[in-house]
């Protein structure tokens, strides 16, 4: 089965006491198989403390992200996020966070995508 597509995401995005909201959409403007549905809808909320801790150094993070695809039959795909943001990260020069991670939902996995999944784990992002 060939997933293969080319699309379009639109998302926009508000800011208020460490707060971010945001919401949109997206639209498959090319595909190669007829399993793949066109439309993409993804809202979520982000917060990051005002306060750090240990001499500054971490700061308490936190995220939903909600994505519900067409190709899904529209079942809401969770995923919830916490931890910290390390604020001096010397060996990086970036901001880095360090997260517990649990999803819940369609896989996004390719060929998998009509499978039911859900997970547990810790994740280690980097921004460039």
């Amino acid at each position: 089965m060939d997933l293969s597509y080319e699309g379009i995401d639109l998302l926009a995005s508000y800011e208020f006491n460490k707060i971010r909201l945001y919401g949109g959409g997206g639209y498959i403007l090319h595909k190669d198989s007829e399993y793949i549905k066109p439309l993409m809808f993804q809202a979520g909320i982000e917060y990051i403390s005002n306060d750090t801790y240990l001499n500054g150094n971490f700061r308490p993070v936190a995220g939903i992200d909600i994505k519900v695809k067409e190709m899904a039959n529209f079942y809401p795909g969770v995923s919830i996020k916490a931890g910290i943001q390390l604020e001096n990260a010397i060996f990086f020069n970036r901001q880095v966070q360090l997260l517990a991670e649990c999803y819940r939902g369609k896989s996004i996995q390719g060929q998998f995508y009509n499978s039911k999944v859900e997970y547990i784990g810790i994740g280690l992002h980097a921004f460039l």
